[in-house]
């Protein structure tokens, strides 16, 4: 395999969407968008990996400035190499063509985060030269009427004293059986049901019905997850088995006092917004994920927003 490191080109801005939708999520930037960034953005070096002539990783320098100091530095904001492509040195590589490049710009400062428990990222910079000096924080400020939605969905009521017995419920056709009830108050998980959707004696997927509105770590971890998550195998797709499955859970739901289910897919899911239409839910809105929710750390960035009233 030959592997080459280079500054990119605008023409590679199709091939490094690709990369980015690996990496931040389906759709986070536009071909058009990152075109005209590599022709126009002075104050950011991207390099790329190419292995056997197709790009496998990037790396992007940016430059700034404070009034704090009377020099300019470098944030390395993205870095990114395929999985196929990682522990043969291509990483390290590229980080130091993206150092060298901004070097040749009078850069000699560099500062870069990742996440605190990635070992691999870590020990990569730890072989680059770079030492922890601090903790990185971030947060994420709500648009006022995504704020007032969460507030509005986490003060409706509902009653949850005890899980109930819940017989295996039927339509006829399918039926589910409640496997599991959890809950796990230390890391601020609802309480919650577990079904495997069956039929003629068959397991053919699974559905689940959380309690309540708030939970996570800010009480808004169910306006992002919803109430009901399901999935079917896929030898069994396409005959509206989940819709049936979600209808099954109603009573459920009417016994804990629950009248309005919030069910989110995320934004690229055509058959889960299906599902969701067939069952006469809402379309409220499609919100980016908030990075401490897990639905982020699992690569989904964007999440579609159904409320359906029982």
């Amino acid at each position: 395999m030959q592997i080459k490191i280079r500054q990119a080109k605008s023409t590679d801005a199709v091939a490094l969407k690709m990369l980015n939708d690996q990496f931040n999520g389906e759709n986070s930037n536009t071909t058009e968008s990152i075109t005209a960034s590599l022709k126009n953005n002075n104050r950011e070096i991207v390099c790329v990996a190419e292995a056997d002539g197709t790009l496998v990783g990037f790396c992007c320098g940016q430059i700034q400035t404070s009034m704090c100091y009377d020099y300019e530095y470098a944030v390395i904001t993205e870095f990114f190499v395929t999985e196929n492509h990682r522990r043969q040195g291509i990483g390290k590589q590229l980080l130091t063509a993206t150092e060298k490049a901004l070097n040749k710009k009078g850069i000699t400062h560099f500062h870069l985060s990742t996440e605190g428990e990635n070992t691999a990222a870590l020990a990569l910079y730890h072989a680059c030269g770079y030492t922890k000096t601090s903790v990185m924080l971030e947060k994420t400020t709500l648009p006022p009427e995504i704020a007032a939605e969460i507030n509005h969905y986490t003060a409706l009521s509902f009653t949850f004293t005890d899980f109930i017995t819940v017989p295996p419920l039927s339509d006829g056709e399918i039926y589910l059986v409640c496997t599991e009830k959890y809950t796990n108050p230390e890391k601020q998980h609802v309480p919650a049901y577990h079904f495997m959707v069956c039929k003629n004696g068959e397991k053919i997927g699974h559905v689940g019905l959380r309690m309540g509105y708030g939970g996570g770590p800010f009480g808004q971890n169910l306006y992002y997850g919803g109430q009901i998550g399901y999935a079917i195998d896929e030898a069994h797709r396409g005959n509206g088995y989940a819709v049936r499955a979600c209808r099954l859970l109603i009573p459920v739901a009417k016994a804990h006092d629950m009248h309005t289910l919030l069910i989110t897919n995320d934004k690229n899911n055509k058959a889960s917004q299906r599902v969701c239409e067939k069952l006469g839910a809402k379309y409220i809105r499609t919100v980016e994920t908030p990075i401490w929710h897990d639905l982020y750390k699992d690569g989904q960035r964007f999440c579609n927003i159904y409320e359906w009233k029982i």
